[in-house]
Parts: C-alpha cells; sequence; structure tokens
C-alpha cells in the first residue's frame, strides 16, 4: 500500500519489518469508552509481551522522512462517544507468520478493562 502511494525504498522496508494487521473498534456500550494502543501488548507463544507501535511512533520515524502516512495507522489513544468507531494499522515489531494473543485494555466508567485476542498470526513476506 505505501509503495503504491509513492513511499521511498526506505519507507516501505521499515514498514515491511513490522506485523501490520487491521484494527476496527466500536463502542457499542451507553458511556463513552476510552483506550490507548500504548498499554496494549502482543504475546508470543515464548510468553514475551511485545509493546505496539503506535502511531505517535510512527509519526516520530517518517516526520524527519518528510512523509504523513498517519492517517492509515490506527489511532494511539482516543475516547469513543456511544456509537463511534476507528480503524487503521496496528503494528508490532514481529517476523512474518509469528503467532500472537493481543492483550489489549479499555476504560469505561473510571474502571479500567483487560482483554485478549487469541489466535492472531502475521502475514507472510509478499
Amino acid at each position: 500500500m505505501y509503495e503504491s502511494m509513492g513511499a521511498s525504498p526506505a519507507v516501505v522496508t521499515e514498514i515491511a519489518s513490522y506485523c501490520v494487521f487491521g484494527t476496527d473498534a466500536r463502542n457499542l456500550a451507553h458511556e463513552p469508552v476510552m483506550y490507548d494502543v500504548a498499554n496494549w501488548r502482543a504475546l508470543t507463544p515464548d510468553g514475551v509481551e511485545h509493546k505496539l507501535q503506535s502511531k505517535v511512533d510512527w509519526l516520530k520515524i517518517w516526520k524527519p522522512l518528510g512523509v504523513n502516512y498517519g492517517f492509515s495507522i490506527f489511532p494511539a489513544a482516543q475516547t469513543f462517544q456511544p456509537g463511534d468507531w476507528g480503524e487503521g494499522f496496528t503494528t508490532v515489531k514481529l517476523p512474518p507468520l509469528t503467532k500472537f494473543n493481543l492483550i489489549y485494555t479499555w476504560s469505561e466508567n473510571g474502571q479500567t478493562y483487560k482483554n485478549q485476542m487469541d489466535g492472531l498470526q502475521c502475514a507472510p513476506n509478499s
């Protein structure tokens, strides 16, 4: 995708070194919910929790290169009102085909919740 938008080979190579997956979040609750990707982790089968690369992290890398593909990355932190939704790419520094579970958190009414999506896998290199 980034190559077709004119990204330099260096930018494409950097992004390709990450596991990139689409994320879609929706607030189905009756109250606002908040999340912060800085608190999310990819748990690999060896028990290691890997920090995700947030939109803020990518913008710091891309700014000196003169590019901004921030529109494509899932927002780093957000408050969703009831019915709100958001989407974008989420990234973590894992090799192709790595299996992992996504540990994610969110807050609602001052209470923080934690859940896990099991059985995710990074795509193969194309």
